[in-house]
Protein backbone atom coordinates (compact mmCIF):
# COMPACT_ATOMS: atom_id res chain seq x y z
CA UNK A 1 0.00 0.00 0.00
CA UNK A 2 0.98 3.35 -0.84
CA UNK A 3 0.24 6.79 -0.53
CA UNK A 4 -0.62 9.67 -3.81
CA UNK A 5 3.33 10.61 -3.28
CA UNK A 6 4.48 7.32 -2.87
CA UNK A 7 2.90 6.84 -6.68
CA UNK A 8 4.24 9.59 -7.96
CA UNK A 9 7.89 8.74 -7.08
CA UNK A 10 7.48 5.52 -8.27
CA UNK A 11 5.84 6.45 -12.14
CA UNK A 12 8.13 9.47 -11.67
CA UNK A 13 5.17 12.46 -12.28
CA UNK A 14 3.96 14.99 -9.98
CA UNK A 15 1.38 14.42 -7.35
CA UNK A 16 -1.14 16.11 -8.93
CA UNK A 17 -0.86 13.85 -12.05
CA UNK A 18 -1.51 11.00 -9.72
CA UNK A 19 -4.48 12.65 -8.41
CA UNK A 20 -6.26 13.70 -11.54
CA UNK A 21 -5.64 10.30 -12.88
CA UNK A 22 -6.82 8.15 -9.77
CA UNK A 23 -10.14 10.87 -9.57
CA UNK A 24 -10.96 9.44 -13.53
CA UNK A 25 -10.63 5.44 -11.93
CA UNK A 26 -13.46 6.58 -9.41
CA UNK A 27 -15.38 8.77 -11.28
CA UNK A 28 -16.00 5.94 -14.16
CA UNK A 29 -16.17 3.26 -11.54
CA UNK A 30 -13.07 1.20 -13.11
CA UNK A 31 -12.26 0.75 -9.10
CA UNK A 32 -14.63 1.37 -5.90
CA UNK A 33 -12.46 4.14 -4.08
CA UNK A 34 -14.16 2.73 -1.09
CA UNK A 35 -12.70 -0.85 -1.48
CA UNK A 36 -8.55 0.24 -2.46
CA UNK A 37 -8.58 3.37 -0.22
CA UNK A 38 -7.68 3.07 3.65
CA UNK A 39 -7.36 6.41 5.08
CA UNK A 40 -4.80 7.04 7.89
CA UNK A 41 -3.78 9.52 10.85
CA UNK A 42 -0.56 10.74 10.27
CA UNK A 43 0.51 12.97 13.36
CA UNK A 44 3.53 15.10 13.25
CA UNK A 45 4.75 18.11 15.98
CA UNK A 46 3.31 21.64 14.87
CA UNK A 47 5.95 24.06 13.37
CA UNK A 48 5.21 27.09 15.10
CA UNK A 49 3.79 25.85 18.22
CA UNK A 50 6.18 23.92 21.07
CA UNK A 51 4.97 21.14 22.09
CA UNK A 52 1.53 20.73 20.18
CA UNK A 53 0.96 18.36 17.32
CA UNK A 54 -1.10 18.17 14.39
CA UNK A 55 -3.22 15.09 12.42
CA UNK A 56 -3.64 15.04 9.22
CA UNK A 57 -5.34 12.22 6.93
CA UNK A 58 -3.61 10.86 4.15
CA UNK A 59 -4.57 7.95 1.90
CA UNK A 60 -3.30 4.82 1.25
CA UNK A 61 -3.76 2.58 -1.73
CA UNK A 62 -4.05 -0.83 -2.22
CA UNK A 63 -2.19 -2.34 -5.15
CA UNK A 64 -5.07 -2.92 -7.19
CA UNK A 65 -5.35 0.75 -7.44
CA UNK A 66 -1.50 1.09 -8.80
CA UNK A 67 -2.04 -1.49 -11.37
CA UNK A 68 -5.25 0.18 -12.66
CA UNK A 69 -3.00 3.77 -12.78
CA UNK A 70 -0.54 1.74 -14.87
CA UNK A 71 -3.07 2.33 -18.53
CA UNK A 72 -3.20 6.00 -17.53
CA UNK A 73 0.50 6.19 -17.48
CA UNK A 74 1.46 4.74 -20.26
CA UNK A 75 -1.20 6.61 -22.42
CA UNK A 76 0.50 10.20 -20.96
CA UNK A 77 4.06 8.63 -21.86
CA UNK A 78 2.98 8.04 -25.82
CA UNK A 79 1.67 11.46 -25.68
Amino acid sequence: MVDQKGMAKVFDVGVSAISKHLRNIFDEEELNESMVVSKMENTTHHGAIKEKTQTNEVKIYSLDAIIVYLPWMNFIRDI
